[in-house]
């Protein structure tokens, strides 16, 4: 169907299909002027909506936006009124909010004549699930505001119940208030039921610092206040208090006290107990009713103080003395088990002065007896000042130690217990060691001095110096050696088979050994002359020219054999540094005269101490010599070394020190 221009519809159009309207333009339906269908699906032009039509009209869609939607209401005339976001509904969350700028309420009228109260209930179904320990079952939460530059909304306070125990017929619950302090909610009160038994415990305050204040006063366990709105105890009497804490003050003026008596229960019968007489006499008394276990013991963490006030202080045994200590005298007196008349004191004077003494009452046995595990040691000061060791006889000294830092340490012995300190024996040791012993008759010369020995009694030193102003005599059962004074002359002749003497075997100079090339045989003797012996110890057969005689050490006089031999010594060298290997051989042999034969050369057998030796360091060696070590009258030996180190630049080292032999006539 078409057309041009306009056109005027005058009669009646039915559409049998969907009739769509195309560029429809929206706008205000006019009062009253509402456009709608009939019961026959006529459009037509209705004057008003009847409020059973406008039920019919309103649509219901259920949402579970997360948002929020203003709930309408109805204005009791037909119409719906919008809240303007006052009181909304999210109904994902279940969430109601309600918003105003003036002081809010939210009312729970009872109006009805009735008893009944309102309730407001918190619920926590689990969709029909069981409960569970800790299952939140509602808070009330009450948010505000902070200072800051840019306010922070925070929980200022809430209240919050949980299930403490879920378990059937003991169910207990859990319900805390809490405020915040310091940006943090705190505890103000928590009660906590018990599912085993019929009681509820109750959490009060945070912090150690925090205060609990009372208004009126606080009634415990029945109808009497325990606690005045004063602040003061008011119970009746106490069958069993098992702990006090910190009291500032506190006075008491009997506490089961029997004659002014204070007596503490270990057990039933076992008892310790205070008792004060007359004076303030104060006495400590343990009691083991059943035993002798009634121990008493003070356990300080500090100082321990017993305050006399210039009297005594006992400690007796079974009531009688056994350790006094007297402030008036400055004695300590302990008393023996046996005898209290037995003692042992020590007593302290003016200036510190200090006696220990024993004392038996019946006779004369109350030995003195210092045993210790580790050392003895009696300490004095410099003997200078006269501050000497004694021992005394009565009050007569006999035996004195004095020590003089510096000087020398003296021993005295003095004659007959101290009868006489002019007549002495004194053993004086000076520095170094230097002993002196020395007899002392102040009235004449009868001062001898003897020597009683049971075995041997041997003087040995590198000098031994008997000095007498009479005859010294040597005796052997019934034979004598007497060495005449200084008139006269001792002549010791023959020879003296085992007599031993000490020989030098190194050159007169300052080093004993120069060794000029490696591997090669140098003597303590032979200044740098090589004995020109390339092999290894023991391996020498012969030399001939001038080296029997160049190298020889020591020539026997007599028939000897050599014992042994000490060699002292440090080598440097400036061809190499730290460690090198030596050998050391002795050799012996029988020099030629007047001849220049070959001689042969003996290797004697001798402690070995070849090995490794570092330079500028001491070594002290000693060469046992037990093969091979007799010399005939004429017959020579030395010591002799060679450096035998892998180092090829190995090469004059020098030797200093000292080499001596022990020699036996024989």
């Amino acid at each position: 169907m078409k057309w041009i221009g306009q056109h005027i519809w005058d009669f009646i159009s039915r559409f049998r299909s969907d009739v769509y309207l195309e560029a429809t333009d929206s706008g205000t339906i006019a009062s009253g002027g509402n456009l709608g269908l009939d019961s026959n699906n006529k459009v037509v032009k209705a004057t008003g909506v009847s409020s059973s039509t406008l039920a019919s009209t309103v649509t219901v869609t259920d949402s579970t936006a997360n948002t929020l939607f203003p709930i309408v209401f109805h204005d009791e005339s037909n119409g719906l009124l919008d809240d303007t976001g006052a009181l909304m509904y999210n109904p994902n969350g279940a969430a109601l909010t309600l918003k105003g700028s003036g002081n809010g309420s939210f009312n729970l009228m009872a109006i009805a004549d009735s008893s009944n109260d309102v309730h407001l209930n918190f619920w926590n179904t689990k969709d029909g699930g069981a409960g569970a320990d800790n299952d939140n079952l509602g808070t009330l939460t009450f948010y505000g505001k902070n200072d800051a530059g840019t306010p922070s909304t925070l929980v200022y306070g809430s209240l919050t119940t949980y299930i403490g125990d879920a378990s059937d017929d003991d169910e207990a619950g859990i319900m805390t208030l809490k405020v915040a302090t310091e940006g943090t909610e705190r505890q103000v009160l928590t009660g906590t039921g018990d599912g085993a038994s019929s009681k509820v415990d109750v959490g009060l305050g945070y912090g150690a610092t925090s205060t609990t204040t009372l208004a009126g006063g606080l009634t415990v366990g029945g109808s009497t206040a325990a606690m005045t709105n004063a602040g003061l105890l008011s119970v009746g009497t106490q069958t069993n208090i098992t702990r006090v804490g910190t009291l500032g003050s506190l006075q008491v003026d009997d506490i089961n006290i029997n004659t002014k008596s204070i007596q503490i229960l270990g057990d039933t019968d076992d008892t310790f107990t205070i008792t004060t007489g007359a004076a303030g006499a104060t006495t400590l008394t343990t009691v083991d009713d059943s035993a002798a276990g009634g121990h008493f013991e003070i356990n300080a963490d500090g100082n321990i103080t017993l305050d006399a006030a210039a009297k005594q202080t006992y400690i007796k045994r079974g009531g009688a003395d056994f350790i006094n200590f007297d402030y008036n005298t400055g004695e300590y007196i302990q008393h023996a088990v046996a005898n209290a008349n037995d003692i042992f004191k020590i007593n302290v004077g003016a200036e510190g002065a200090t006696t220990i003494s024993t004392t038996d009452a019946d006779t004369a046995v109350g030995h003195l007896t210092l045993f210790a595990d580790g050392d003895t040691i009696i300490k004095t000061t410099d003997g200078h000042g006269g501050k000497n060791f004694k021992i005394n006889c009565n009050d007569n000294p006999f035996v004195q130690f004095s020590a003089e830092s510096g000087d020398a340490s003296d021993l005295y012995i003095y004659e007959a217990g101290g009868d006489s300190t002019d007549d002495h024996f004194t053993l004086k040791v000076e520095e170094h060691g230097a002993t002196t012993i020395h007899c002392v008759d102040a009235a004449g010369t009868n001062a001898n001095l003897q020597i009683t020995a049971q075995g041997t009694a041997e003087l040995a030193g590198t000098t031994v110096t008997l000095d007498s102003a009479g005859a010294i005599t040597f005796e052997r059962g019934s034979n004598s050696v007497e060495v005449p004074d200084a008139a006269g002359t001792l002549q010791l002749q023959g020879a003296k088979t085992g007599q031993i003497i000490n020989v030098s075997l190194m050159k007169d100079d300052n080093y004993v050994l120069y060794l000029n090339t490696r591997t090669y045989w140098y003597s303590t003797a032979g200044y740098n002359y090589t004995g020109n012996i390339n092999v290894s110890a023991g391996n020498w057969s012969s030399w001939s020219d001038d080296r029997q005689a160049r190298h020889c050490g020591y020539i026997a006089t007599q028939a000897c054999k050599v014992n042994k031999v000490r060699f002292v010594g440090l080598f440097a060298t400036s061809y190499t540094s730290g460690a090198l290997d030596f050998e050391f051989a002795l050799q012996k042999w029988t020099p030629g005269n007047d001849t220049t034969a070959t001689v042969t050369t003996t290797y004697m057998t001798h402690t070995d101490h070849d090995g490794s030796y570092t330079e500028g360091k001491i070594y002290n060696l000693e060469f046992d010599v037990s093969g091979n070590n007799t010399l005939a009258a004429g017959d020579a030996f030395t010591l002799f070394a060679r450096c035998v180190d892998s180092n090829a630049s190995a090469r004059i080292q020098i030797w200093y020190g000292n080499c001596h032999a022990q020699v036996e006539l024989t």
